[in-house]
């Protein structure tokens, strides 16, 4: 049975490089042990773009960049973009955002958050009181 998440990942993927390849660019998707903060890299002659791709069945969303994703987007703003997919199953939508612009919605934005999984800050807790 398809997930629907690998399903949604699937669709924006091929949804990204038909876009890609309409613009001109040559765009490959990373394989899982390929990836660097994104998941795909697209060049032309003059431009490389390194993409990562969100996706959601709502027509807005809220985005949320890992670890390894914002590590990415400070180490190349120039060349980073997420493409965010709204309405994946009716009427995918494309949205661009360039890694220079993502900087400063974190920049100005106090409420960009940070999740620090459970089973990670439980592991490394200092003490444990119990009332």
């Amino acid at each position: 049975m398809v997930k629907k998440k690998d399903l949604y990942k699937e669709l924006v993927i091929l949804a990204t490089i038909k876009y890609e390849k309409e613009k001109g660019r040559n765009a490959q998707e990373l394989g899982e042990s390929e990836k660097k903060g994104y998941d795909i890299e697209s060049t032309s002659q003059d431009d490389v773009r390194y993409i990562e791709v969100k996706s959601t069945s709502k027509t807005s969303c809220d985005i949320f960049l890992t670890s390894n994703e914002l590590k990415a987007l400070l180490q190349n703003k120039n060349k980073y973009y997420v493409y965010i997919v709204t309405n994946v199953l009716k009427k995918p939508t494309v949205h661009i955002i360039n890694g220079n612009e993502l900087y400063e919605i974190i920049e100005k934005n106090k409420d960009v958050k940070v999740v620090i999984p459970f089973n990670e800050w439980r592991e490394r807790r200092y003490d444990e009181y119990v009332f």
